[in-house]
C-alpha cells in the first residue's frame, strides 16, 4: 500500500467543497430531464448528496474544525438604493461592502485554498516534467486568487478563512496515476469556474466585478492548457456530440 499524502482533515474538506458543487449541478440537470425513470435516478442522487453534506457537515463541527463565515456588524435599517454611486468601485468614494460580497470573497479564499493543497500534494509526487510544470502554474494562480480577495477582506477588516495548511504529509510516492490527477485539477477548474460566474453575480460593485472577470479569464486560460495536455496523452474522453450532417451528405455523393 502507498502512503497516505493528504491529512484526514483535508480529505473532509475536499469532500466537502466536492458535494457543494455536486448538488446544484444535479438540480441544475434534473430540470433538463423529460424522462420520469431518469428524473428519480437524480432525485435520489441529489437526496443522498444532501445527507452526505450534511453529514460532513456535522462531522466537522463535531470535531470543531468547521469554518465559518465570518460575522459583521450590518445596517439596522431597510432602504433602496437611490444614487448610482452603489455601485462605483474604481472612482469616488466606495461603499462598505455587502455582506453578500463579503461572503463571496471569504468563500473564493476558502475554496482555492483547499485546491492549492490539492495540486502541492500532486506537484510532491507527478513525475513528468510537463505536468509538475502545469501544477506549478495552477499553484501561483491559487496564490493570486486568495491575495486579491484576502485583500478585499482586510480592506473592510474581515478576518482570512484559516488556511488548509499542513494537510499533506512528505510523502514522494503516487498514491494515484497522473491521468487521476489531471482528472482531479480538471474537476476543481469545472467548479471554480461554475462559482466564480456565480459569485460575480451577487458583486455589485465595479471593482468587484472587475476582479472575478479578471480571474475568470486566468482561470479560464489555465483549464484549457491542462485539457489540451489530456488530449495530447489521450486521457481526454469526448463528450456526447450531435451527428456531424455535412459529413453524413459528403458521404452519400
Amino acid at each position: 500500500m502507498k502512503p497516505r499524502l493528504y491529512s484526514d482533515i483535508f480529505c473532509i474538506y475536499y469532500l466537502f467543497c466536492l458535494e457543494r458543487f455536486i448538488m446544484p449541478r444535479n438540480t441544475l440537470i434534473l430540470g433538463q430531464l423529460t424522462r420520469h425513470d431518469v428524473r428519480e435516478v437524480f432525485n435520489k442522487s441529489i437526496i443522498s448528496s444532501m445527507e452526505f453534506f450534511n453529514k460532513i457537515t456535522d462531522t466537522l463541527l463535531a470535531k470543531g474544525l468547521y469554518i465559518r463565515y465570518p460575522n459583521v456588524i450590518i445596517s439596522k435599517a431597510t432602504d433602496f438604493v437611490k444614487k448610482q454611486s452603489f455601485l462605483t468601485g474604481f472612482l469616488g468614494d466606495k461603499r462598505p461592502s455587502l455582506a453578500q460580497e463579503i461572503a463571496t470573497s471569504f468563500h473564493i479564499v476558502f475554496l482555492n485554498s483547499g485546491g492549492k493543497n490539492l495540486m502541492t500534494g500532486f506537484r510532491q509526487v507527478a513525475k513528468s516534467k510537463q505536468i509538475r510544470n502545469y501544477i506549478d502554474r495552477g499553484i501561483k494562480l491559487t496564490d493570486k486568487i486568495i491575495g486579491i480577495f484576502s485583500a478585499h477582506l482586510k480592506e473592510e477588516d474581515v478576518p482570512i478563512p484559516m488556511f488548509w495548511d499542513n494537510m499533506v504529509t512528505d510523502s514522494i510516492e503516487p498514491p494515484i496515476s497522473e491521468k487521476l490527477m489531471m482528472f482531479h485539477i480538471g474537476l476543481i477548474n469545472t467548479c471554480g469556474a461554475m462559482e466564480y460566474s456565480l459569485m460575480m453575480t451577487l458583486n455589485f460593485r465595479h471593482d468587484l466585478k472587475a476582479k472575478y472577470l479578471l480571474i475568470m479569464a486566468e482561470a479560464g486560460n489555465f483549464a484549457e492548457d491542462g485539457t489540451n495536455i489530456m488530449i495530447n496523452k489521450g486521457w481526454f474522453e469526448e463528450p456526447t456530440r450531435l451527428v456531424d450532417r455535412k459529413q453524413l451528405i459528403n458521404k452519400t455523393y
